[in-house]
């Protein structure tokens, strides 16, 4: 999944998900310079009981979060 850093900044970027079905192959938090994309390539372990669907949930400081549905 792309994701563009929309700050002038370069900035931090923590990826968190509310499944445990998925996980993010490249280490959090993801350094992203300003006005840059990078690709955030998630993993899904379908072997739990828990459900197929998720969010992915992006965080840095001073802004509410992005909510990516899974």
């Amino acid at each position: 999944m792309d994701f563009k850093n929309p700050l002038n900044d370069k900035s931090e970027f923590t990826v968190t998900f509310d499944n445990l079905n998925y996980s993010l192959l490249t280490k959090s938090p993801v350094i992203i310079d300003a006005q840059k994309s990078v690709n955030l390539s998630i993993k899904y372990d379908g072997k739990s009981d828990y459900p197929t669907t998720g969010r992915m949930i992006v965080t840095t400081k001073g802004l509410p979060p992005w909510i990516f549905y899974l």
